[in-house]
Order: C-alpha cells, then sequence, then structure tokens
C-alpha cells in the first residue's frame, strides 16, 4: 500500500512557513517572494483588523510599508498579493485559510505584534552597489526620446544607446559675470589695490592681503602691514 503524499499547500498549511515561526495563525500564509538589496531579509511587524480591512505592516531593506486587503481579498481563495513600491517591484504574498480564521476570530481593531522575519531562503538578494537599478532615480518600465544627436534601440532588456553626431560647438562665452560685471573676451581682468593683491595661475586667482605670505592667510587673525608716513 503505498503512502498517502499530501498536497504542497497541504503541508505547508500547518506549518509557520514562510516565516521562522509561528505566531498563532499558521497557513494565514502560504507562500512569499522578495527581491531585496544586500541579502535584507523582510520583517513581519504587525497584522492588524480595521474598518474591515486586513492591515499587514512589513519592514523591508529601505522603507515599511502597510498592506491593506479588503474585504474582497481575504474572501478569495488562495489569494495573492503583489507587492510595489514606487514603480520597483518588491515580491508577492500568498493568503490560505489562516487568513479567514484570522478576520472571523478578530474583533474590530484587533492587532496581533509580531516582530518575525521570513525565511531567508525566500529572498532572492540584489547587491545594491553593482549594477543600475534606476536612472535618475525611476524603477521599472522607462522611456527614452530619441533626438537629433542621440538615439536608442531596445531590444527586450537591452538598451543601445547610439550617437547620430556630435552637438554644434556652442559659441556663446561660458564666463557671464563676475560680481555683476561681464567679462571682456571672456577674460576678466582684476587690478591689485592698497590692501589686495592678486596674482594668478593658469585657472587659478589667488587673493591676499598686502603684507602677508601666502603660508599666514589660514591664520585666524592676519595683520593688515601699513606705513604710517613716520
Amino acid at each position: 500500500m503505498k503512502p498517502a503524499i499530501l498536497n504542497w499547500l497541504n503541508e505547508t498549511s500547518l506549518t509557520p512557513y514562510p516565516l521562522v515561526k509561528s505566531f498563532g495563525y499558521d497557513g494565514f500564509f502560504i507562500d512569499a517572494h522578495f527581491i531585496q538589496f544586500d541579502n535584507f531579509v523582510p520583517l513581519l511587524n504587525y497584522i492588524r483588523f480595521f474598518n474591515s480591512n486586513v492591515e499587514i505592516s512589513i519592514t523591508f531593506d529601505t522603507f515599511t510599508k502597510v498592506l491593506l486587503l479588503s474585504s474582497e481579498d481575504y474572501d478569495t481563495l488562495n489569494f495573492v498579493l503583489r507587492i510595489t513600491e514606487a514603480g520597483r517591484y518588491i515580491g508577492l504574498l500568498k493568503f490560505g485559510q489562516g487568513l479567514k480564521k484570522f478576520v472571523n476570530e478578530a474583533g474590530e481593531q484587533k492587532k496581533i505584534n509580531i516582530n518575525t522575519k521570513f525565511l531567508s531562503c525566500l529572498v532572492r538578494s540584489i547587491p545594491s552597489k553593482a549594477g543600475v537599478f534606476t536612472i535618475d532615480n525611476n524603477y521599472g518600465e522607462l522611456s527614452f526620446l530619441n533626438d537629433d544627436y542621440i538615439y536608442y534601440e531596445v531590444d527586450d532588456k537591452t538598451v543601445t544607446f547610439n550617437a547620430v553626431y556630435y552637438p554644434p560647438i556652442e559659441d556663446e562665452l561660458y564666463l557671464k559675470t563676475l560680481n555683476s560685471v561681464g567679462p571682456t573676451n571672456n577674460s576678466v581682468f582684476i587690478k591689485n589695490t592698497d590692501i589686495i593683491k592678486v596674482s594668478s595661475e593658469p585657472s587659478t586667482v589667488i587673493l591676499s592681503l598686502v603684507g602677508t605670505n601666502l603660508k599666514g592667510l589660514t591664520k585666524p587673525s592676519a595683520i593688515i602691514v601699513t606705513n604710517d608716513g613716520g
């Protein structure tokens, strides 16, 4: 006689999976999957029944999110919730009979503090310092527009940037004003005064007080040497 082989969902509904330990409603979750940065394992903070909604607080790698399940959601057998944040895909949760049990037993504003991690094997880790995850802080599907100088070719998940030709050289001088004075042929001429002396090196202008050495400019009290005419 062959032994009975239990259905996978039946087995997991009798264990704390996908959490590391039980919080009293085994089968509340029957599966989970996450994509997180740097091996971070999500933490289930609390579950609350409030205003006919089920609130689920989970701490992820860079934020804490409160997920809301409506009556239509928790009345759906084996409901699956897809989790995203600002266009970034975070993962999914699959719910079992324990969800309905919690709702049936919950009074208004019932809250269970759990503070239990999910199993680390459910996390697909991505190193935050390797690869391209955002462009201009945007996640998800992005659209690139061609212009007169660059066009884009998209093949599945590969984007190729092609430069048609260089933009024309701008004749406009880059130096606008210095102390509200415009340049002459893109050059600025600074004269010495009785108190301030000016010296220059390529791309560098040094302003110093008359009678001081350059090494003394960093001193808190620089002395201006004057002639009293005596």
